[in-house]
């Protein structure tokens, strides 16, 4: 068995006794690694614009606004993997495509897909 090492008492950080020309040497080394590169003095600051009230949001699309109701359903793996890469890809949601395919079918007359967000994450600014 090994006995643990004693704790060092550590005090303060002693300061760094530089000469004049030590430093000399270290901006100029630094200097040539790019470090402590001369900054152009700061442009004058211009004339401040005046404030400005916000600008009211952009109005969002109409939503479709009709009685909804859930739809719950399992599919194979495969299906939800295709449903999901196609998603990713047009950038829309899966119910999306789900609302998109029915509607092909004919199971939406009357809807308006244009009223059917796409993909509500992507409309909101986090």
């Amino acid at each position: 068995m090994s006995t643990p090492a004693k704790p060092i008492p550590l005090g303060r950080a002693p300061r760094p006794r530089t000469n004049p020309e030590d430093l000399a040497q270290l901006v100029a080394g630094g200097a040539e690694a790019g470090f402590a590169r001369p900054l152009a003095p700061p442009e004058p600051a211009a004339e401040p614009m005046p404030v400005q009230a916000p600008a009211a949001p952009a109005p969002s699309p109409a939503m479709y606004d009709g009685p909804v109701s859930p739809l719950r359903l399992e599919v194979p793996d495969l299906i939800w993997l295709a449903l999901k890469m196609e998603s990713a890809k047009r950038k829309v949601s899966v119910k999306y495509l789900v609302i998109e395919a029915l509607a092909a079918k004919g199971y939406a007359e009357g809807l308006d897909l244009s009223l059917v967000p796409e993909d509500g994450r992507r409309n909101t600014k986090r």
